[in-house]
């Protein structure tokens, strides 16, 4: 039970944030990562400990949000997610274009298919390696490799029609 709770105190925020920016709710993400880390409770006789206990944890909480989406009948989250853009704070000015930014790439990133949000969330956002996304999802890295390029081709063209509609 102690190292459940370790695991709980060094990687909630990993597994948080993964689970944030894919549904775009802090109470839902929440709900979320109490259950993943139940879940990891459950299945923490099988960990044999070949990967990073994060790349586990993160499959399970995918898993979990799979589950839920399936319960709820979505293939996508709410209208937005969470954002996958650093802060940064120059000015005023600044901030009002880089808001409008950010919910354009918000809006263009909840309208990418799942896999491709997750690879994009894993990759650019938690700083996970091909092999440690692939580990996640079940896939070889080329594969992986194959999934970010598209993932980033698909975003960036979401993203330009959601400016043109702005």
């Amino acid at each position: 039970m102690q190292r459940l709770k370790e695991l709980y105190h060094r990687y909630k925020g990993g597994v948080f944030g993964y689970l944030y920016r894919m549904t775009g709710s802090g109470p839902e993400a929440e709900e979320l990562t109490q259950e993943t880390f139940y879940q990891a409770l459950l299945s923490l006789h099988r960990f044999r400990g070949d990967g990073a206990v994060l790349t586990w944890l993160l499959r399970i909480a995918r898993n979990v949000y799979l589950k839920r989406l399936r319960s709820l009948g979505r293939e996508t989250p709410v209208e937005s997610v969470g954002d996958i853009t650093p802060d940064t704070d120059p000015g005023p000015d600044h901030a009002l274009v880089q808001m409008d930014e950010r919910g354009a790439v918000r809006r263009a990133l909840a309208r990418l298919p799942e896999q491709y949000r997750t690879v994009l969330i894993l990759r650019e956002v938690q700083g996970l390696s091909h092999a440690e996304i692939g580990l996640i999802l079940e896939k070889s890295e080329p594969t992986v490799r194959v999934l970010v390029h598209r993932a980033r081709q698909r975003l960036h063209r979401l993203y330009l029609e959601e400016e043109n509609q702005s």
